[in-house]
């Protein structure tokens, strides 16, 4: 897997806005919040196999939200499948909650709204 992007170099003053960037780029439009913005840490790795591109991804405490605002501007029409390697994270979607952990994957839209918590 190829190193997209990492935190780990960058002050830690600017580490959080970065990494508001990258999920952009890497992902799609969406809202991140974070609560210890001061020592935010992160790293994203990808590697495409044709259309189906694989990310690693180290992230710290937040939350995600992709709203009507956002898929107004599509910029991919994909589904997510995620398997949590260390943590938990809650996927709401469509008006269910997903707890998605080491022994639970969770798959969802770009196209719909959705949180990650």
């Amino acid at each position: 897997m190829d190193l997209v992007f990492t935190t780990e170099d960058l002050e830690p003053s600017k580490r959080y806005a970065a990494w508001q960037g990258a999920i952009f780029d890497v992902y799609v439009h969406v809202d991140v919040s974070a609560d210890k913005l001061s020592d935010y840490q992160g790293f994203i790795r990808e590697a495409r196999f044709g259309a189906v591109t694989v990310t690693d991804v180290l992230l710290s405490e937040q939350r995600i939200a992709r709203r009507e605002r956002h898929i107004a501007k599509l910029d991919k029409d994909c589904y997510y499948v995620e398997f949590v390697q260390q943590g938990k994270i809650n996927v709401l979607q469509a008006g269910q909650t997903l707890l998605s952990n080491p022994r639970v994957g969770a798959i969802f839209s770009a196209s719909e709204a959705y949180d990650l918590e």
